[in-house]
This record gives C-alpha cells, structure tokens and sequence, in this order.
C-alpha cells in the first residue's frame, strides 16, 4: 500500500507540475531535460516541489565527489517572508562511468526534488526563486555547467488544496557558503581564483608524468635523454625542447578543438570523452597494441630520430616531436583527478582563460624534461644504458598490452569488442609480416612482396572486422532484454512475443542477425504487428535467459534460438540458421497492431 500511495502521489504531482510551464534546463540534441516549480504538501508539510523531465540518458550528478569539477546538483529556493528548510533529494540511481571505470551517483529521467517550508504567512501569495545549477552528461559527452533560475508565485490562502505527495527522501543538504551557486556571476564550487587555477593547472601537468599511463614510454624518453647528454649543448637543447614541445603542441592542438566545439555546439569536453566513443576507443586500443610491439621489436620504425638523438637532421626533430605527442597521448585515460578539474574549470571560462589553462598543463608536463635537459649532470644518476635497459622497454609492452584492455576496451562490447580483438591478432601478424619477414639482405622485389602481402592482410581484415558503428547498429528492432514476468504478462494479455536467445561468442548468432533481422521487412512486420521483441543473452551460463532457455523452453542451450509466442497460445520454434520467410510466415497472419 504504501508503494501504491507513493506511486499515486507522484502521478497526482506530474498532472498537477504538468500544467505548469517546463523550463528547459539543458539540451543536447535528442537528450533534454527540464524543471517546473510547484507548491505541495508531504503529509503535514508544506513545501515546494521541483520537478524535472528529462530523457533516460541524461543525468545530474548527486555528490560533489564523484561530479565532474565538483557541479554536483544544486538547488536553492528563496522568497520574501518564506523560510525554507534543507534541500531534500530523491533516491539515487547509479550510472556506470565507462571512460573511469566506476560507477556513480546520479539523478536521471524523471524526479522531483523537494524544499519543505519552515515558516510562512497563513494568507497572501509570494513569488518564489528557484536557483538550480551543476552539469548534466550522457553516455557521450558532458556539457558546459549551468544555472537556471526558475520562479512560480505560491498562494497561501489556499493552501489546504495544495497537491499531496509520497515523500521518500534520500539525502537532506544544505548548500555550504562555499557552493553556493552565484547569479551574478559563474559557478565555481571550487573557489578558484584564476591564479590559483593556473597554479592548479601546471600541477596537474607535472602528476601526469608518474601515471601507469605515460609510463611504457619512459625507456625511450630516457634513452633518448641520456644520449642527448653526450652531445653538443646546441644539440642536446635542440632535441629536448623539440620533445618537451610535442607535449605541449598536444596540449594546444587539444585546446583549440575544445575551443571549436565549445563555440560550436556549446558542449564541453570532458578528460576521457574520447573513451566513450567505440571507434575512437577501438583506434586507441589498436595504437597502443601497435606501440607495445614496437617496444617487442616485432617491427622497427625507420626513423633514427624516433629511437635515439644521434642525428643533427629535421629527422631528429620531428622524432622528438613525435614522441612528446605520443607521450602526451597516452597520458589522456588516466591523468589523475586534477586534471579533469581544472579542464572543466578552463572550459567555463572565456576561451583566453580557458586556453591558457590548457596549455600550462602540457607545459607542467614537459617541465621535468626541460629540466634534465637543462642540467645533463642529473642524467648521471641514471645507471648507464645496457641490457637491463632493454628487459625493461620490452617488460614495458606488456603494460602497454594491459592499459590497452583496461582503460580503452571497457568503451566496447559485444559484437564490437570480439571483432577488434580478433582485428588487433591479425594486425600483429601482419606488423611480424613486415618486421620479421625482411632483413637488410631480402632482395628488393621479396620484400615489396611480403610488405605488400602485410598491408593487404591487414587492410582487408579491416575492413572485414572494423566496420563502423552505425553497420553494427542497424537494425531498427527495439530489442527489450529478457524479463521472463514480462513475458507472462504479455502474453496473458495476448500481445506476440518474440525471443531471440543468442551469445557474444555464437558465431550462427551473426548470422541470423545479419541476413533477418536486419531485413526492412522483418523489422517492419514485428512493429507493425505489435510484436515484444526480446534478446535473450545466454552468453554466461548463470544468466537468466540460459536458464529459461533450458528449463521453461526445454532447449538445452542450443544458439541460436528464435521463439515466437503468439497470442492465441502457439509456440513456434527456430533452431539454429533459418530463413527469414520461415519468420515472415510466422508474422504476417497476426493481425495489425497484436496487444
């Protein structure tokens, strides 16, 4: 009962805010979410309800903690003669963060947020403020920080005809003095001055040097380094402050494109979007396998300047320059949380600011080695180059193997994920074509031969593997995961049921994917008719459609499977590869729209 009061107060609410004017709060594209301010009443309490509507993949973050630069949601209410007690906020839902590998607290969809009324005039009306501010993401992409200001003029006089609601608070808070949002000005939950931020970010810069991230390709850097040493002071300046510049060239190449799009689209770059997009992912993780065996020496790079500093030639620089990009690069998944502060700091700022911020931190990242090249003497601490030296720039590619996995893959699944790890397999085949193949003595045409051998393997793979995201999305069925309840419940009320039960590994899946249900006709049968289409994932043995499949459905385990449930009680069963006719003659004889 009490579940049903709640539910019913809330409807009661959404009927009563839905009269109200929605102010949008934030909007990207598909993905909005806005608010409206009504009074209500929690048993006995007065107060003010702010109601947001947003669409399922938008979301507020709830704890300062875990919110990028700290925009958790905020809410403040005020009014002449109204006191207002602490902010009470709805339950939580959690949101899986694959660019941090972590999940975290949000509010999602739709949710009202609630600001009891301690004291107020018994009769009259008065016109209430509402500040909200903080940053809404989604899966995507995170954008700029907002505040809104939203106002409703409340009577007193009526009161006791104030709509009552179920109230389930999860969290009571005030907002500190010091993240209080501000309507004059920008929000800065943080409190940074800009020269503090500047500070900040040139800190940040010189932590990125001891992440996991960066540190694969420190035996080059310092066998680069300590040749350099030896060398001419021209020559050794000239190099180190080519490398330390493609750190820095990174950093400015990135905060011109944060720039572009933030005057574009009004969205702000967070540290990892980039990871949450598959391809972009996919790419990286191809990059970084290909760097792992360059360290193996499975190939080599005909660039002198790329391995060492003994060339006086623009070869020499633009290895070095390579290199610090590179280095800067692979710094980018895991780069620490004061990074992504300050970037989301620099990013609510006019763009000189912004800009600036940025490239100071590629500048406290080259820092140290504008150090050490400056002062060679330091290099003299580091024991003398030699095999030890290379066990370790070889030990360093199986780290390289393992930040590939952890950081970049977690933005890839299914499908996508098998399918670019079969591509990076033959990729290294292809690279050991290439490298290992050869030597200094192959005659010319073999090693045209072979070498043209190696790229055709690996571009044709390509091609074959790597196919972009919206060809492995192009079905236009709206697969529902497997709920057996909702199974039952469909088909008691008499609507088709469609089940695919299928696996990430199941090869025969693929295939009845691609030449079926990705059919227009197939797709445009089972909306037409009304069809529940459900994916049944019996990937791992303990899922729930593995059970089903065997124990309700008397399949034992067999993929895959295609089970329609028609409305008058007939189960038809599809094993193995079919035939797409099998299924339209299946579904033509349902009538229009089958509930």
């Amino acid at each position: 009962m009490r579940s049903r009061g709640y539910t019913i107060g809330l409807l009661l609410l959404f009927a009563h805010v839905s009269l109200a004017q929605q102010d949008t709060i934030v909007e990207s594209g598909p993905e909005r979410s806005g608010a409206s301010v009504r009074a209500v009443k929690v048993a006995d309490r007065l107060g003010v309800a702010v109601h947001f509507q947003g669409t399922s993949d938008l979301h507020y973050y709830a704890n300062k903690e875990s919110a990028p630069g700290g925009f958790a949601l905020q809410v403040e209410t005020a009014a002449e003669g109204v006191q207002f007690g602490d902010v009470e906020f709805p339950k939580q839902s959690l949101f899986y963060d694959r660019a941090f590998e972590k999940e975290v607290e949000v509010f999602v969809g739709d949710f009202t947020v609630f600001i009891p009324i301690v004291s107020a005039p018994k009769t009259g009306s008065a016109e209430v403020t509402v500040k909200i501010g903080g940053i809404a993401c989604t899966s995507k992409l995170c954008l700029p920080p907002f505040e809104k200001i939203l106002s409703a003029k409340i009577n007193f006089t009526d009161a006791s005809a104030w709509p009552v609601i179920q109230w389930e608070n999860a969290t009571q808070t005030s907002p500190s003095p010091s993240s209080r949002i501000s309507v004059s000005g920008r929000i800065n939950p943080q409190g940074f001055s800009i020269p503090i931020a500047m500070a900040l970010a040139l800190l940040a810069g010189v932590s990125i040097n001891i992440m996991p991230c960066v540190l694969p390709i420190l035996p080059l850097v310092v066998m680069r380094l300590v040749e350099q040493s030896r060398q001419s002071p021209r020559h050794r300046i000239g190099l180190g402050f080519a490398f330390s510049g493609g750190i820095v060239l990174f950093f400015v190449v990135f905060a011109a494109v944060a720039a572009i799009i933030k005057w574009r689209t009004g969205v702000a770059i967070d540290w990892g979007d980039h990871l949450r997009y598959p391809s972009v992912a996919a790419a990286m993780f191809l990059l970084i396998v290909v760097m792992g065996l360059f360290l193996l020496d499975v190939f080599s790079i005909r660039l002198p300047g790329v391995i060492t500093a003994s060339q006086s030639s623009g070869q020499g620089l633009a290895g070095s320059i390579g290199m610090g990009f590179f280095a800067a690069i692979l710094s980018t998944p895991c780069s620490g949380a004061y990074f992504g502060m300050v970037l989301i700091w620099a990013q609510t700022q006019t763009w000189i600011v912004g800009m600036t911020a940025i490239v100071l931190m590629g500048v406290g990242m080259a820092l140290p080695y504008v150090v050490l090249v400056g002062f060679p003497k330091l290099l003299q601490k580091i024991p003398r180059p030699g095999i030890w030296m290379d066990h370790f720039r070889k030990a360093m590619a199986f780290v390289l193997f393992y930040l590939a996995i952890k950081l970049a893959l977690p933005a890839l699944s299914g499908d996508r994920l098998l399918n670019v790890v079969k591509y990076a397999v033959i990729l290294s085949f292809a690279l050991w074509m290439w490298g290992g193949w050869v030597s200094f003595s192959t005659p010319t045409g073999k090693k045209w031969v072979i070498r043209g051998l190696a790229v055709i393997l690996a571009v044709a793979s390509g091609f074959w593997l790597l196919p972009s995201e919206s060809a492995t999305t192009s079905s236009s069925i709206d697969w529902q995961p497997y709920d057996s309840a909702r199974v039952n419940r469909s088909v008691s009320e008499k609507q088709t049921v469609l089940i695919k039960f299928t696996a990430d590994w199941c090869t025969n899946c693929k295939v009845v994917e691609k030449t079926v249900f990705h059919d227009p006709k197939v797709a445009d049968l089972i909306r037409t008719k009304g069809v529940l289409a459900m994916m049944g994932d019996t990937t791992q043995k303990h899922f729930p459609a593995t059970i089903d499949l065997r124990e309700i459905y008397k399949i034992p385990g067999t993929v895959p499977t295609t089970i329609v449930l028609t409305g008058d009680g007939t189960q038809h069963q599809l094993l193995g590869i079919f035939d797409k006719q099998d299924l339209i003659n299946i579904l033509q004889p349902l009538p229009e729209g089958t509930k």
